[in-house]
């Protein structure tokens, strides 16, 4: 139990660690263009995860109220990462496929919110998002494959955004896949080693995210 909280912070302080990068970036001209939208991430997370601890810590907060929150932020995670994947990729490998894949993951984001209900709490919506999220990752690569030019990938922003959004999506895809019947038939000791998996992924999701801001940064300095 320990572990999990211990895991659980160092979460906090990588996606501290990031908003304190993504502040310097957001209040300059930057190359890629993308990364200026990319900021937003970062520092609406960690904003919201102020907002949320406010909640948690008043007397006037209710389950209701942090699950409504909870499920609104799925939805600005799928639409900030999954726009940035299609903003990252080189323009002729885009297809009309990938757009409708990004709509078709709003539809069934929103579905699964309104469907399960938007003020308990909902995996599936979660699991939703996060396959959207990694098909999307999985075609860039592929279009990785198909681009004949050379370029240092481990200098390029847009490289380690989606390495930490296919590292953050896929290692939880199980999890959340699973979660309602796994927490049927495990022990809440148990099922918390899920949630520290979870707490690993997207703690090196945040960590790519650095590099990325990194790799502007060096970029910047030309």
């Amino acid at each position: 139990m320990i572990a999990h909280y211990i895991l659980f912070f160092i979460q906090l302080i990588i996606i501290f660690i990031c908003f304190i990068y993504s502040l310097k970036l957001i209040k300059n001209k930057i190359s890629p263009s993308y990364m200026k939208f990319f900021s937003l991430y970062p520092i609406i997370v960690f904003s919201g995860l102020v907002i949320l601890l406010i909640f948690y810590l008043s007397h006037y907060s209710s389950p209701r109220m942090i699950n409504g929150f909870t499920n609104a932020s799925k939805i600005f995670h799928y639409f900030i990462l999954s726009i940035l994947i299609y903003k990252i990729q080189n323009p002729k490998f885009l297809s009309v496929f990938q757009i409708l894949l990004i709509i078709c993951g709003w539809g069934y984001l929103l579905y699964m919110l309104f469907s399960e209900g938007w003020f308990s709490v909902n995996y599936k919506a979660q699991f939703a998002a996060n396959l959207f999220l990694v098909i999307l990752s999985l075609l860039y690569f592929r279009s990785l494959l198909n681009n004949v030019s050379v370029r240092d990938l481990k200098k390029d922003p847009g490289f380690w955004i989606v390495v930490g959004t296919l590292c953050g999506g896929g290692v939880s895809l199980p999890l959340f896949a699973s979660i309602d019947h796994l927490s049927r038939v495990l022990e809440s000791n148990y099922l918390n080693l899920f949630f520290d998996l979870f707490f690993i992924s997207y703690s090196a999701m945040y960590l790519a995210f650095i590099k990325a801001i990194r790799c502007t940064q060096i970029i910047q300095a030309g």
